[in-house]
């Protein structure tokens, strides 16, 4: 009877990173993984309502800082200017918001939160803060605030060797 040979396979060694490089790969997951998670949580927060996330999140952003051209709204929801601008017109559609011409600049149109807008998103919004709070609740408030200081730091440094 012939010996079977069993072949090990063995997983390549990769090669040796620098303290600095281990430290930034390792950071890199673990924020993946802590940003999936946290945006399943403002998922099901928001999946009662009759519009989708990202267009709850455009109503929260003119609730807090009131009307905006849509360039800026898209840099503070994460959207590009053609996907906002879909977003709007569904936002629009369903009367939540509306366009009106800026008074400083007329060829700027600025997005306005609606009466139903307002109602609808500060009708939700304690909820949804509510459930974000309690997903983060690992952290107290001091480690919140030093976290969100130290993420904002991270991700202005790279932004700005995207840039060079």
């Amino acid at each position: 009877m012939s010996k079977l040979k069993t072949a090990v396979i063995t997983a390549a060694r990769a090669p040796q990173l620098s303290a600095d490089s281990e430290a930034a790969l390792h950071l890199f997951r673990v924020l993946f993984k802590a940003n999936r998670v946290l945006e399943q949580h403002s998922l099901r927060s928001t999946e009662t309502l009759s519009i989708c996330p990202s267009d709850f999140y455009i109503l929260e952003a003119l609730l807090h800082k009131g009307p905006m051209p849509m360039g800026v709204i898209a840099g503070k929801v994460l959207l590009t200017l053609g996907s906002l601008s879909v977003a709007v017109d569904r936002l629009e559609d369903k009367g939540l918001v509306v366009r009106h011409a800026d008074v400083h600049d007329k060829r700027t149109k600025l997005i306005h939160l609606t009466k139903s807008g307002e109602k609808l998103v500060s009708a939700h919004f304690k909820g949804h803060a509510e459930a974000l709070t309690a997903a983060m609740s690992g952290l107290n408030t001091q480690e919140l605030k030093k976290a969100a200081q130290l993420i904002k730091k991270l991700g202005l440094a790279a932004a700005d060797q995207l840039r060079t």
